[in-house]
């Protein structure tokens, strides 16, 4: 595991630049699932490095409406759940993300 903490500065945007490289991919590979009002609203949010809330949203949303997204999305948005240390969070939200999007 990484220790933010000891990061440069350079590093730790380089890290969140990933992120939000990661989250801009879904966007894409999700393609005409999303539509145009959500996707402006997680722009917003990235534009304000809200990044959490911003992969929130959109797996939250594949869940409810049962998108197929397909497993490559399905994928990159674990793995950033991960970067994000959601896995290691009080409320495991990871493992709750998981199960929600393997059922899609």
């Amino acid at each position: 595991m990484m220790e933010f903490d000891k990061l440069s500065k350079a590093e730790k945007s380089e890290y969140f630049k990933e992120i939000e490289n990661d989250i801009h991919c879904c966007l894409s590979l999700f393609g005409d699932c999303v539509p145009d009002d959500v996707a402006n609203n997680i722009q917003e949010y990235l534009s304000h490095n809200e990044l959490g809330i911003a992969l929130e949203i959109l797996a939250d949303l594949a869940i409810k409406y049962s998108w197929n997204i397909g497993d490559e999305a399905k994928i990159i948005i674990l793995n950033t759940f991960k970067k994000m240390d959601y896995h290691i969070s009080d409320r495991d939200q990871y493992e709750s993300y998981k199960k929600s999007l393997n059922k899609l």
